[in-house]
Order: C-alpha cells, then structure tokens, then sequence
C-alpha cells in the first residue's frame, strides 16, 4: 500500500498547536499549497515540510512560532510570506532541501533570518528581504 496525499490550505487562522502548527511531507506531498494563512504561537514550527519534492508557501503570516519555517530534504517554493518575531529562526533549511526564496520579508527572528545546513542548496530571487534577525 502506497500512501499518496496531498493538501491545498488556504485563507486559515491556525493556532497554538502543541507541535507544528502545519506539517507535511512524503512521497506524493509535492502538490501541497499553502497560501494566505496567519500561522502563529505554534510550540514547534510553523510550517514543517520534510521529504516533499516541489510544493508552495506563498502569502502566509507567519509569527511567533519557535521556529517560521523548517524545511528537511524538500524542494518548497517559499514566496511573498511574512516571517516575524520567532522564538528561534526565521527559515531553516535541512538535509540537502533545495527551497527557492522569492519576496519574502524575514525580520525580529531571536536567531537567524536564513539559517542553511547540511549540504543545501538556497536559491534568494528577487526581493528577499532579510534583516534584524
């Protein structure tokens, strides 16, 4: 049996979560889009993605989490978000992920804006604006 999912989350208030307040990853997650949320007070991230080949994250809010945005062995386009006042860092990126940042403002993160490990490729495009972290 093979699992195959995927998800379209849209124009959400999501909350306070004990771990990730949004988390996906997997085989056929690729097709995953998450747009226009206020994702915030999550005890964990955000939004975590792990082992997800292409998928979008474009005009979230996304505040106060421990950490915005934790992306592991993933390909996500992260575009046109608000990454504001975490506890630790903005964007992280894991395990060889190849995300493509694109007009994101990430800013009052308590560690780094853009913190890039193991073996990752980032690629900044246009607008990116990163700073006060």
């Amino acid at each position: 049996m093979q699992e195959e999912a995927s998800a379209h989350i849209e124009d959400n208030i999501i909350t306070g979560n004990f771990l990730a307040n949004i988390a996906f990853g997997g085989l056929f997650s690729e097709n995953t889009i998450i747009v226009n949320n206020v994702i915030k007070h999550g005890c964990l991230e955000g939004i975590f993605v792990v082992e997800s080949g292409q998928c979008i994250i474009s005009r979230n809010r996304i505040e106060e989490n421990l950490d915005g945005i934790v992306v592991a062995t993933a390909i996500p386009i992260i575009s046109k978000n608000t990454i504001l006042r975490n506890k630790s860092n903005g964007i992280v990126a894991l395990l060889r992920s190849e995300p493509l940042l694109q007009n994101n403002i990430i800013k009052f993160n308590r560690g780094v804006g853009l913190f890039v490990r193991d073996r990752c490729i980032v690629k900044l495009e246009g607008g990116n604006i990163i700073k006060k972290n």
